[in-house]
């Protein structure tokens, strides 16, 4: 029994040595890790800086967020409920770019800090805001069969 008492104390006693070698080890590295496979002055590589890029939030996420809205679709559908079923789809799109057009015009001070504001304006700038959207829809279509012809 006493052998046995005796092996007990000796193994714990050398795992608990191993325990505290192997801590010690660490905490001289720095915490690193031993990998047998890399060299003991490894180099940092250069971190290239990344290309800047405009960082600024696009009006085209801000446009489909809100051409998506439930309320925008039915809106859109409210006006274009007179077009005719082939004309529909054409007056809702155009639909949407006039109301957009209204709500960029209202809010502008929201969007001035976003990019490709410049390029919206100035599509809202060439909508002919006197006709319908019904109407616009219906030149379009006989542009298209005059230019078809």
């Amino acid at each position: 029994m006493l052998r046995f008492t005796a092996a007990i104390l000796v193994l714990s006693l050398s795992l608990s040595a191993g325990s505290e070698l192997r801590q010690h080890s660490a905490s001289s590295r720095g915490g690193a890790k031993f990998w047998p496979f890399t060299s003991a002055a490894t180099e940092a590589a250069p971190n290239p800086e990344p290309a800047k890029k405009d960082v600024r939030p696009a009006i085209e996420g801000a446009k489909d967020a809100v051409l998506m809205s439930a309320t925008f679709g039915r809106k859109t559908a409210q006006l274009c409920q007179d077009a005719p079923d082939e004309q529909r789809k054409l007056c809702r799109q155009m639909a949407g770019q006039r109301l957009f057009c209204a709500l960029l015009q209202r809010h502008a001070r929201k969007y001035d800090g976003m990019s490709g504001v410049a390029e919206e304006r100035a599509k809202c700038d060439r909508i002919d805001i006197m006709v319908n959207s019904v109407e616009a829809a219906k030149d379009v279509q006989l542009e298209r069969d005059a230019n078809a012809d």
